[in-house]
Order: C-alpha cells, then structure tokens, then sequence
C-alpha cells in the first residue's frame, strides 16, 4: 500500500492531469464535492440489454475461474453464498451454466435493476438526464466509443481488458427471460434512447 502511495506521489508531480475511474456512483462524487471547476466528467453508455448479460457472465466467468483455488476471492464467496452454493463440482457443464445463469439473472442483488442509471445517481431517465446536464457530464455509447477516443484524445483503442466468457447472450435467452430483461431495464433504456439519438441527430461522438 504504501509502495503503491510512493509511486503515485513521485509520478504525480510529473502529470498534469490524474484520471480517477472505478465503480463509484456519480451521486459520490457530487454529494462530496468532488467534482471541481476545470475537472471533466464523462460517462460510457452500454445497450441496457447488454449489460444484465454481461454482468451474468462477468459473475459465471469469475466463479468457474476460482474453481481451483484453495481460498476463492472475496467477490467469488459473496455470489455463492448469496447463491446458496457451497462449492461448484470440478467439472461443471453447460446445463449447470445455465441453470446459474437464470439464477443469477432472477436475482436483484447480484443483477439489479436499471443499473446504468442507479450508477449515475438514481431515479427515472429524465432525472439522469437533468443531472448530467447540471454537472456537464460528457456522455457517449458504446458504438462511438472508439470514435470518441480519438477524437477526445487522440487514443487509438484496440484491446479490452476484463473480457468475460460468453455463457449465454441475448441470442440464446428465450422470449421470457427477454422479457424480464428488458422490464428490469426500463429506464436505462429510456436513458439510452435519448442518448443514442441525440448523439444519432447531432452526429457527434
């Protein structure tokens, strides 16, 4: 840790600029006051059908590569105990992956509702839209991504870090449980749309 302290200290001294990024809410920021004049906010938008998906996957992947370890990762025990699961077999197959995979998604804990707006701050679509403006936080999709990066930037983005085994995708979920996805996701796709075709009218990045 204090390796780590060292290191940011001597490297900061020769940057202008520090990029803060991770899991924390925009209502964090804001409620703390962290976002100062001068600072840029931006935010990355994903297909709101995508991201329960993804989050599935994220969570299968995780737990099938902990399988043989002696002592899981914190994350790997807090889904399985909230799975109700000691432990997976040595071998799991295709219709256990399946079987976890519905579980998963049927479970608001570890797949929670209209996530991409909780994220930025709560509340319905319009009340995202109305903070990101009075905070001027800059918003693309994951379509224009790349686009963005460079023109933003000047960063040309090949590689994706993190990436997740595909367990199941919106092609292999039948009608029901594609209903239920999109019902979880109601105002995250209402945030999207009004992102997806502003960004569409204006042909911006």
């Amino acid at each position: 840790f204090f390796s780590c302290l060292r290191d940011l200290i001597l490297r900061t001294r020769y940057s202008d600029s520090i990029f803060v990024r991770g899991h924390i809410s925009l209502t964090h920021y804001i409620s703390h006051d962290l976002i100062r004049p001068g600072d840029k906010v931006f935010t990355i938008l994903r297909d709101p059908i995508e991201v329960p998906i993804s989050q599935i996957n994220y969570i299968l992947t995780r737990l099938w590569r902990n399988l043989h370890r002696d002592d899981p990762d914190p994350d790997a025990k807090l889904w399985l105990n909230v799975l109700g699961i000691e432990s997976l077999p040595e071998a799991p197959d295709e219709q256990l992956a399946r079987e976890l995979a519905r579980k998963i998604m049927l479970d608001q804990r570890l797949v929670p509702p209209n996530s991409l707006c909780q994220w930025l701050g709560g509340g319905s679509a319009g009340a995202v839209v109305d903070r990101l403006a009075a905070y001027d936080v800059e918003v693309t999709d994951t379509t224009r991504y790349n686009a963005w990066l460079r023109e933003k930037w000047g960063i040309e983005s090949r590689t994706r870090s993190n990436v997740s085994d595909v367990f199941i995708s919106a092609a292999t979920l039948s009608p029901s449980d594609l209903d239920y996805i999109r019902g979880l996701s109601r105002e995250d796709m209402a945030l999207y749309h009004i992102v997806h075709d502003h960004l569409s009218r204006s042909g911006a990045s």
